[in-house]
């Protein structure tokens, strides 16, 4: 059995930080039954709450994870933890908390798998671009392409990715690790009312903004709109709400906060529409939840899902709200046979694909 050392910023009970934590809990629970499985984190959540004192705990069977409290103290948990790894997985490419360190300090023979999480992404790299340019130079310098894997979880993130990169790093493309695929919800829907849901951070890279403005001038009809997710940015939020306050009657907006992921698959079996017009994804697990928890889904053509739009679901550009307002206004006018007919495109497309991912997920840790 190998010992693998995943280190990250956040882990459960976290769950503010979204799909990167769902990945990282599916992984360590994927491959404990023939694995050691450590997990170096931090013992708050994406918005500095605390969300574990005693600093070490027992996840499941072979999974242990250690919570550091600050930096200092995360060097000292991976100079500990580091030398007994056989792999040792970074679950960002420009974490300054974990990454970085992780690099500067590993003096083993440990392989390294670096999960970028789409940052690599051409639409990523446009956020505070020349920070991101002056790191990967550095990067490409310093770090040995004979030790360092690449884990890629899609042919589009791996084809940006690597204009970044120099040549000669090895690397993989295996989808994310998915939660286990529900039974198909037959919903109920009137003609004329939607119920849409937005689930990730309040950040640029996510649009709300473009959602709102697709309902900007939907004036007829009955529109619930749910919005779900932290706050990551205070002055993009108020812009959004802005927004919110000049929609039209017709249209209702519920802010729900961060919430918990059982909370998460409770409104996906109450939406009908998820609406997601990302700057990039490199996989989108709020995506993969909506679409097997039978929503049909309105989505950027930025995420390794545009195929959804042969299969029932919706993409345009991220910008697009032209296109979003028709879709949107196509899928309120449905009634329930329609609707239904529609989510269960959606949902048999995404139950097919994510049966492909299985052998290819097994395949992680081979390197």
């Amino acid at each position: 059995m190998k010992n693998i050392l995943i280190v990250c910023d956040y882990f459960y009970p976290a769950f503010k930080a979204g799909g990167p934590i769902k990945s990282l809990g599916n992984i360590a629970k994927t491959f404990n039954d023939r694995n050691y499985i450590t997990v170096l984190t931090y013992n708050q959540d994406i918005d500095g709450q605390i969300i574990n004192k005693s600093g070490t705990e027992i996840f499941e069977k072979n999974i242990v994870v250690y919570y550091a409290q600050n930096l200092l103290n995360f060097v000292k948990l991976y100079l500990k933890l580091y030398k007994t790894a056989d792999i040792i997985y970074l679950n960002s490419f420009f974490s300054s908390r974990t990454t970085f360190p992780a690099l500067m300090l590993k003096k083993t023979s440990a392989k390294v798998l670096l999960a970028p999480r789409g940052e690599l992404t051409l639409g990523a790299l446009t956020l505070k671009p020349l920070k991101k340019k002056i790191y990967i130079k550095l990067f490409n310098i310093f770090a040995n392409k004979n030790e360092i894997y690449f884990q890629f979880t899609s042919e589009e993130e791996k084809n940006e990715s690597l204009i970044s990169l120099k040549k000669g790093f090895s690397y993989t493309v295996i989808p994310n690790m998915h939660d286990p695929i529900p039974p198909y919800i037959y919903k109920h829907k009137k003609e004329g009312e939607i119920h849409i849901s937005f689930i990730s951070r309040i950040s640029p890279k996510k649009n709300l903004k473009a959602v709102l403005l697709s309902l900007l001038n939907i004036a007829q009809g009955d529109i619930l709109l749910s919005i779900a997710g932290n706050i990551e940015d205070e002055k993009y939020w108020a812009e959004c709400m802005l927004i919110i306050n000049k929609l039209p009657q017709n249209v209702k907006v519920n802010y729900l906060g961060g919430i918990k992921p059982t909370q998460v698959i409770d409104l996906l079996k109450s939406s009908h529409l998820f609406f997601l017009p990302t700057l990039n994804e490199n996989y989108g697990h709020a995506i993969v939840e909506s679409m097997i928890n039978s929503n049909v889904v309105l989505i950027s053509d930025q995420t390794p899902w545009s195929d959804v739009q042969w299969n029932g679901g919706y993409v345009a550009g991220y910008n697009d709200t032209d296109t979003f307002k028709k879709c949107i206004t196509e899928c309120m006018k449905f009634d329930e046979s329609q609707f239904n007919n529609k989510s269960r495109q959606v949902y048999d497309y995404a139950r097919n694909a994510l049966t492909k991912h299985e052998y290819k997920t097994s395949t992680l840790f081979d390197i």
